[in-house]
């Protein structure tokens, strides 16, 4: 019979650091322990509203609390990589609850694949997002922007040399209100920021539609639970959303009155779109077993041009979709890498002359606490109910 020590050892080793750790695990403050390794990692505060920021990663937002160091965190984010020490090579993989990519990811100008590549479901990425570091330009208590020049070529071959520009703000209760022209209670905890993203082209060349364009691309990565649905409303008529990866029906998306409901619980890998002509600059999310309300706000240009990120190349290479939902799960064998959902933003895609600039400006919302209240909230932000919007996957 095999002896048990090491079975022993290894129990007592996760007691150990269990019973040394001050914060119980899910919280802020426990993530926040382990992301205390990492390099130029800082926390913005307002009251109780906490972010967790490492810089260096391309100015990106790891995780959340509005209730402080004991809240629950809202963010996902890889944390045996953080631990194992093996991200610096692979901040993609990282995730975190503001990330910033550059699409189209694939199709005929896509900047995650190389020339003459093929082009498959397994994740790609470029150098640059994986390795690039970006540097501290400025900050305060409540703001810091980072930045860094990026060299991207997209699948034409095509150079792009840019300047970014990332500022991260986290918002006071005043501002929240200002945002989402709604008031909040004091049984609702909440927490918010603004991701400002601003490129500059710095290269030789000017970025046109032949040569193929580029959008700030947000991603804020998300931890599921059983009955997350993702809420979207539209304008004009809808009877569809994009599919990516894999089908979807009516288990996974629903659309009635004109609010597109998408169950996020990380068991299907999918991926939906929203096109420009059905777009409103706000969507959400909820979360009941957290008693969690999330929400998006982004700049959306109307009558510009969306990159398309679809795999298919004969798509029309600047019919592209402004928002856009992942749910994590399994495909051809690969995943789930989290699990987790995210909320995605899309700027518009501007033909640059060089030393010309466009932004992008991203911003989430959680609120958590009394039903009541949340549904309040949902019904002036997004026109929802929340009863409603939980039962919709229901049996």
């Amino acid at each position: 019979m095999k002896s048990s020590l090491p079975l022993i050892f290894f129990s007592l080793t996760l007691f150990f650091f269990a019973c040394n750790s001050e914060y119980a695990p899910g919280t802020f403050g426990h993530d926040v322990e382990l992301l205390n390794k990492v390099d130029d990692f800082k926390i913005l505060k307002s009251g109780d509203s906490y972010i967790a920021v490492i810089g260096k990663i391309q100015g990106r937002i790891l995780t959340s609390s509005s209730n402080g160091m004991k809240g629950i965190s809202y963010g996902w984010f890889n944390r045996n990589l953080i631990d194992s020490a093996k991200y610096e090579n692979n901040y993609s993989a990282i995730a975190g609850e503001g990330r910033l990519f550059f699409g189209p990811e694939a199709g005929k100008y896509s900047v995650f694949f190389n020339p003459d590549s093929t082009q498959g479901h397994k994740a790609v990425t470029r150098a640059a997002f994986d390795t690039l570091s970006f540097k501290l330009i400025s900050e305060s208590e409540k703001s810091v922007t980072y930045g860094n020049e990026f060299h991207l070529i997209n699948y034409q071959r095509f150079r792009f040399v840019f300047n970014v520009e990332r500022t991260i703000t986290v918002l006071n209760k005043n501002e929240i209100e200002q945002c989402l022209y709604t008031e909040s209670n004091d049984s609702v905890s909440y927490v918010a920021y603004s991701i400002y993203t601003k490129i500059k082209n710095t290269g030789n060349e000017n970025w046109t539609k032949e040569n193929g364009l580029i959008s700030i691309w947000d991603l804020c990565t998300l931890k599921p639970t059983e009955n997350s649905v993702v809420i979207i409303p539209v304008r004009n008529s809808i009877d569809s959303v994009t599919p990516y990866f894999t089908k979807v029906d009516t288990t996974r998306v629903r659309i009635i009155d004109n609010i597109v409901y998408y169950k996020a619980d990380a068991k299907y890998l999918n991926k939906i779109g929203i096109p420009p002509v059905n777009t409103k600059p706000v969507f959400g999310a909820y979360n009941p077993e957290m008693n969690l309300l999330t929400i998006v706000k982004f700049t959306f240009e109307d009558d510009s041009l969306y990159v398309n990120s679809n795999w298919e190349h004969s798509n029309p290479p600047y019919k592209g979709d402004v928002i856009n939902v992942f749910n994590d799960g399994v495909i051809n064998g690969n995943g789930p890498w989290g699990p987790f959902y995210e909320l995605e933003s899309s700027s518009s895609a501007k033909e640059l002359k060089v030393g010309e600039s466009q932004s992008h400006n991203h911003m989430v919302f959680h609120f958590e606490g009394n039903k009541k209240q949340l549904n309040a909230i949902a019904n002036k932000v997004l026109g929802v109910n929340l009863e409603f919007a939980e039962s919709v996957f229901k049996p």
